[in-house]
Parts: structure tokens; C-alpha cells; sequence
């Protein structure tokens, strides 16, 4: 007589392996699009405010905020990759926007510190 394999609390045992994960959802593309709008928009008021006293606190804030900014619009545009193009691979598509807004970030920084150092001072 065959035994039957009795299937998990979670459902039956599938025949093709592990269950997939979902690609990046689409709370996520807007979550993170909307934190790359409010940090540009906070971090240009920051900047403004410190600015309107003295140009070197405005550089300092600059280079504050650039990091943020640059991790926010990197992890939207990670998340976008991570939902269209990476449909077939969920693991590296749920890291994308991590991966993304941390080189954005850094991208961002290095290129805000050649701009303050080489170009700015001879404007």
C-alpha cells in the first residue's frame, strides 16, 4: 500500500520545488520614489537655510544631504530594475534597491566633492 505524503499546515508540497518569491511589489517602487522626493525637497531647504547665512555652512550641508538624497533616488531606481527586470530573479531583484541607492549614494557624494573642490571655486 502507498503511503500518501500529507502536505504542510502552509499548503501541499509542490512537485517543482520551492515556492518563487514575488518580484519587488509596487508599494515599494512608490515608497521609495516618494522618499527620493521628500529628501530632495527637505535637503534643499536644508541646504537653502544654511546657505542664507554663509556659503561654507552651505557646503557642509551639501554634503550632509547629498548621501541621502543620493541612497533614495538610487533605491527608487533599484526598485524599478527590481520589478521589470529582474521578474525571473527575486532574490537579486528584492536587493536591487539597496544595492542601487548605496552606489547612487556613494556616486552622488564623489561627484558633489569633485564639484565643490575643482569647479565651484572658480565660479
Amino acid at each position: 500500500m502507498q503511503q500518501q505524503h500529507q502536505g504542510s499546515p502552509l499548503g501541499p508540497p509542490n512537485a517543482d520545488g520551492p515556492p518563487k518569491d514575488a518580484p519587488v511589489g509596487k508599494t515599494a517602487v512608490i515608497v521609495w520614489n516618494v522618499l527620493g522626493v521628500l529628501a530632495t525637497l527637505v535637503g534643499g531647504a536644508v541646504v537653502g537655510i544654511a546657505a542664507y547665512d554663509s556659503e561654507s555652512a552651505g557646503m557642509t550641508a551639501s554634503y550632509v544631504v547629498a548621501g541621502p538624497v543620493g541612497f533614495f533616488w538610487g533605491a527608487g531606481l533599484g526598485a524599478l530594475i527590481g520589478r521589470f527586470a529582474m521578474k525571473d530573479k527575486p532574490g537579486p531583484g528584492k536587493i536591487a534597491p539597496y544595492g542601487c541607492g548605496c552606489g547612487c549614494a556613494v556616486f552622488l557624494g564623489v561627484g558633489l566633492v569633485f564639484f565643490m573642490v575643482a569647479i565651484f571655486p572658480s565660479l
